[in-house]
């Protein structure tokens, strides 16, 4: 399917589909979250509990609708390790940004976090996690090395 064109800048529809798969699965954390603590967890228990569903439903529709691609034990260990370093690292540290530029209210320093990780994810994702194996070449089949492209 061609990508959306407005103006002068091109959106893919992998990439509509990404941000929907995002507003569902922060949806999830934050509505998990909310219920959790309103059951009486801890703020560490909800979140932790809470990041982790989100985490899974972001793994599950991603493979599945974004990138449509067959999930792999590969696949997810570099999908945790992305998504762990854009949560646990790259947030704090653009929060952290955000209020030395200014930014007041915790809320829109968050949003600023979120946004900054939705690029790192969806650049991530695209190009190491969710890739479709390299189809060997006429040449290197015929070299009998598998392994070169």
């Amino acid at each position: 399917m061609p990508p959306y064109h407005y103006g002068c800048m091109t959106i893919s529809r992998r990439f509509i589909r990404f941000c929907a798969v995002g507003a569902l699965n922060t949806t999830v954390d934050v509505g998990a979250y909310a219920v959790l603590q309103h059951l009486g967890l801890t703020v560490i228990i909800a979140n932790l509990v809470s990041t982790s569903l989100g985490f899974g439903t972001s793994y599950a529709l991603n493979s599945r609708y974004t990138f449509r691609h067959r999930r792999s034990l590969r696949q997810f260990v570099y999908f945790a390790a992305i998504t762990g370093a854009g949560l646990w690292i790259l947030q704090p540290v653009l929060i952290y940004m955000a209020t030395v530029l200014g930014v007041r209210s915790a809320v829109a320093a968050k949003l600023c976090a979120v946004a900054g990780t939705l690029v790192w994810n969806y650049a991530w994702y695209s190009r190491k996690v969710f890739v479709k194996p390299a189809v060997p070449s006429a040449s290197s089949q015929a070299s009998g090395i598998p392994w070169k492209h």
